[in-house]
């Protein structure tokens, strides 16, 4: 079995191919880059079953002649860098594992693809979704119904140009100028995160996909920063992208230059009780190169019942949960009976 990684020597890419040589040592691995990188020429001489082919996104005699050598494609270079007509064809000849997320891809007919297609695999959104089910879970096993998630994460890494872009898209399109005012001062201090943070809201695809599986009503996933004065800087670049894409890299990689970290606390809570569970890893792409390379080694596995899903409809979330948890992606893994604001309550002694 060929695996084949198009952006195999970027952040998440990068990990993919690291977690996969740990997940199935003996799987063959074909990177494809458009430049054979420093990372690629030390992966190919730790490992005979990695190879490199040259790989330009942007011309489609370049992709047929990659997956003319591979079995499986994963994309872990960017949603906007494969067309629709280009995915339906490599769905013509075996599954493609998607890392990034593209609202279109809601709107695929479920058997237009004779292969399997997975979307969602990174950490925000595919492991969050995850991480809801498998505590979901644990209140299903004791018959409670579950009314209410919640999800904060904070990240302390340098990110990409892509990713960036992507950011202020998003502030572009959903943070307006009353907005920017309401929150203006909504520093708070939580439970389990040291420093005062800044949490805005988003809308969380795959999360939000197990609400509806469960019928969940209330729900709720913030981003945390550290930077109090982004809505203002958001303001400040108002209608200038590119300007608001270089204050979200220099911001970024000043945040990561002391420390590197991804801190999430996901809460589920019940008509009788509460759980919270706080994971604390390396980084963010650490951890969406792992859950990316568990769901390659359960497909191969156990195969997938649908053809197009998201991550965390996938009928393996279960065993590609577990494999991430045991993978050693996180340092802390914690589990507490209690809400998180519980949780603050008892830290300051006021139980």
């Amino acid at each position: 079995m060929r695996i084949g990684i198009s952006g195999a020597s970027g952040k998440i890419g990068s990990y993919t191919c690291q977690y996969l040589s740990q997940f199935i040592p003996d799987v063959e691995i074909i990177g494809g880059t458009r430049n054979k990188s420093q990372f690629i020429k030390e992966l190919e001489k730790k490992n005979s079953n990695f190879t490199w082919r040259q790989l330009d996104l942007k011309v489609d005699k370049s992709i047929f002649d990659f997956i003319d050598e591979i079995d499986i494609f994963v994309n872990a270079s960017g949603a906007q860098n494969l067309s629709r007509s280009i995915r339906k064809i490599i769905l013509d000849k075996m599954p493609l594992i998607e890392v990034g997320y593209e609202s279109y891809f809601d709107s695929l007919n479920r058997e237009e693809a004779p292969n399997t297609f997975l979307y969602g695999v990174g950490m925000a959104p595919g492991f969050t979704g995850l991480l809801s089910r498998a505590m979901i879970d644990c209140f299903e096993k004791k018959n409670e119904n579950v009314k209410a998630r919640k999800l904060w994460y904070l990240v302390r890494e340098s990110i990409s140009r892509s990713a960036a872009e992507d950011m202020a898209d998003l502030f572009a399109s959903k943070v307006t100028i009353n907005h920017i005012a309401s929150l203006e001062n909504n520093a708070v201090s939580l439970p389990l995160f040291n420093n005062l943070v800044y949490p805005f809201q988003y809308y969380d695809a795959e999360a939000t996909a197990v609400d509806e599986i469960y019928n969940i009503n209330s729900s709720e996933t913030y981003m945390l920063r550290e930077d109090g004065d982004l809505y203002n800087i958001a303001a400040r670049y108002a209608g200038d992208k590119n300007g608001l894409t270089n204050y979200f890299i220099k911001a970024s990689e000043a945040t990561a230059a002391d420390s590197q970290f991804v801190r999430m606390a996901a809460e589920v809570i019940s008509d009788h009780s509460s759980m919270t569970i706080v994971l604390e890893g390396t980084s963010q792409s650490a951890l969406s190169g792992c859950t990316c390379a568990a769901t390659i080694a359960n497909l191969l596995k156990n195969g997938c019942k649908s053809r197009i899903e998201r991550l965390a409809e996938c009928s393996n979330w279960k065993e590609i949960y577990e494999q991430v948890i045991s993978s050693g992606v996180f340092y802390v893994n914690e589990t507490y009976n209690q809400s998180m604001m519980d949780l603050g309550i008892e830290e300051s002694g006021e139980l």
